[in-house]
């Protein structure tokens, strides 16, 4: 007995066909949607509920970038900016609250010293 296709498996390779083109179709639409160019970064955000940073934290960071090498002695007032002293190197480590790659902090006294080194803005 000799097995001949029928309409229904021509259907099925057909529907097999059309599945496979439409799965790479999405796969490739998929992957150049990954990217998108940005002309800007947007603002970093941290803390839980993605709070602002601070405007004196803002100030710091800018300030630093444009002396590189040199350390600034951060002194905010808790209305300036609410962060514990310790938490500012623990923030600049793993690189949140605003700050990148290129900031080291130390502190003396319970005052944090920040510097930029240089990096990626």
């Amino acid at each position: 007995m000799t097995m001949t296709a029928t309409h229904f498996d021509l259907d099925d390779e057909r529907a097999d066909r059309l599945a496979e083109q439409r799965e790479r179709r999405e796969a490739e639409r998929a992957l150049t949607q990954a990217f998108e160019p940005v002309d800007e970064l947007p603002r970093v955000r941290t803390g839980y509920g993605a709070k602002p940073i601070p405007a004196a934290r803002l100030a710091l960071i800018d300030y630093c970038r444009s002396h590189p090498g040199k350390w600034v002695k951060y002194t905010p007032t808790p209305e300036q900016d609410p962060v514990r002293v310790g938490s500012i190197g623990q923030m600049i480590r793993k690189q949140q609250g605003g700050f990148g790659s290129g900031f080291e902090s130390t502190i003396r006294a319970k005052i944090a010293y920040i510097r930029f080194t240089g990096g990626a803005a």
